[in-house]
């Protein structure tokens, strides 16, 4: 008798720490509705204490409602848990089998997220209400609620949680001529019922003859920091993959122009490069994106008449053409010039490993058009990494392999760091440095919520007699 007393007194207070510890965490990362990821990303004692508290939880020997508000609150923590161990990431989205993989213990097994909602929860009971307070991680989910869930208020607090996000105009907003919900309501109708006399029990005023329409799903994180997230979100860096069914279309020009010396040491020599890398890319898996890039170029080689490196735009009809020139000591210079579409490059991309999230994969091949312009077949291989330095810095990594396939193979490896610093939401400022002797520095500037404009210019250390920098323009249209 003593002993049982002694396990049921444990289970209680083992039930009661861990409610403790939900109401600590969410207090501390939760504000509004939303998530600051960026603080509990920091905050790994509190989240391995509490990953313990899940997996001591006595879950058989609990009542009905004691085991529903566990498994709401559980549900909630693994999400910030696990964003929080792919942070920064623009969306849960980006993460592979985010809902599906069975990374969670609790009850002596091991769940995936899908499981403890489907299986669980619901299989305890089938409440709609359910639907909106389990939070998915992204903005169109229904909003954080403020308070752990507890057995002893539990329908009270499903109800006020269920009024606040239907009476949320984020979420649903009756307009003169709609009345737009949440695509929640679409997944889940069976759930609801009559989705009209459901909405009208919290917000009796909505109309009764409006057609109700379906919001897009804003799969975007539903984070909050120092920096909004709109920053991270718009300001991706390649090493993020775009959300299934999202696009976004990239049109970079490149102008690399180099001086090179003469027989008399002088720096006469210029040749320029310039591309214009047009590249649309697409969602099509959680952990799949595709594109193709269409590469135009237009190249001037040993121009010993001008010295700026915009001297190959002032000729609006460059032929694709070679003259060969002599100097008084008998050397032979070729000077070239050339222009048109040279490259039809399809890519693919992904994240090769599931535990390292930051690190993404990309392969282009590049296929030429044009052969008088380029008629070379180059593969492209580029792994991406970045790390997060606080709420307003951050680290890129790149390291490129620009294989030559034909006409003649070669490799040429290309390493590149970028540090990222965030002033506000609308600008990035930014540094580089590459193989080669390479700096170079940059910011990226929000025109618009989905428009996005780069600058970057680069110089070279002087090598072997040459002296190079680069002029760089980019434009992106996202969603």
């Amino acid at each position: 008798m003593f002993l049982a007393i002694l396990m049921l007194g444990s289970f209680a207070c083992t039930g009661q720490s861990l409610f403790s510890d939900f109401d600590k965490f969410f207090g501390n990362h939760v504000r509004d509705g939303l998530v600051d990821y960026s603080s509990a990303s920091k905050d790994s004692d509190s989240r391995n204490k509490i990953l313990q508290g899940i997996k001591q939880f006595p879950y058989d020997e609990k009542s009905k409602e004691e085991r529903m508000a566990f498994l709401i609150n559980t549900y909630n923590f693994f999400v910030i848990h696990e964003l929080s161990n792919h942070y920064p990431v623009a969306s849960p989205k980006e993460i592979p089998r985010f809902f599906t993989e069975k990374n969670y213990q609790l009850n002596g097994k091991k769940y995936s997220l899908d499981k403890i909602e489907k299986d669980l929860l619901f299989g305890i009971e089938r409440d709609p209400r359910f639907h909106l307070v389990l939070i998915c991680g992204a903005k169109s989910c229904p909003p954080f609620y403020h308070n752990t869930f507890r057995s002893e208020t539990l329908d009270k607090q499903l109800e006020d949680a269920t009024s606040k996000a239907i009476n949320d105009n984020s979420w649903l907003n009756e307009t003169d001529e709609s009345i737009w919900v949440s695509q929640i309501f679409s997944w889940y109708g069976f759930d609801f019922g009559d989705l009209r006399a459901f909405i009208k029990t919290y917000r009796p005023d909505i109309s009764s003859s409006k057609p109700l329409k379906f919001q897009d799903y804003n799969w975007a994180i539903n984070h909050i920091a120092a920096i909004d997230q709109s920053v991270i979100a718009s300001f991706m860096t390649p090493s993020q993959l775009i959300a299934k069914g999202n696009w976004e279309f990239k049109s970079f020009q490149a102008l690399y122009s180099e001086k090179r010396k003469d027989g008399f040491d002088q720096f006469n020599s210029r040749s320029s490069f310039f591309s214009s890398f047009n590249q649309f890319t697409y969602g099509a898996g959680s952990n799949l994106n595709l594109g193709f890039d269409l590469v135009l170029k237009r190249n001037f080689q040993n121009d010993f008449v001008s010295s700026s490196p915009f001297a190959l735009f002032n000729s609006d009809n460059i032929q694709s053409r070679v003259d060969t020139l002599t100097n008084a000591e008998g050397d032979v210079l070729r000077r070239q010039q050339a222009q048109g579409l040279s490259h039809i490059g399809p890519k693919v991309k992904f994240k090769p490993f599931s535990k390292i999230p930051k690190l993404t994969f990309q392969q282009t091949a590049y296929f030429p058009i044009q052969k008088s312009v380029d008629g070379q077949w180059v593969s492209f291989s580029q792994f991406f990494y970045d790390q997060n330095l606080g709420s307003r810095a951050s680290l890129f990594l790149e390291l490129s392999f620009w294989t030559v396939v034909h006409p003649d193979f070669n490799v040429f490896p290309i390493p590149r760091s970028f540090i990222s610093y965030f002033p506000n939401k609308y600008i990035t400022i930014y540094g580089l440095v590459a193989l080669y002797g390479e700096f170079g520095v940059g910011t990226k500037i929000n025109l618009t919520r989905r428009i996005e404009l780069e600058l970057l210019h680069s110089q070279f250390l002087e090598n072997n007699g040459k002296r190079a920098q680069t002029f760089n323009l980019g434009v992106r249209i996202h969603p």
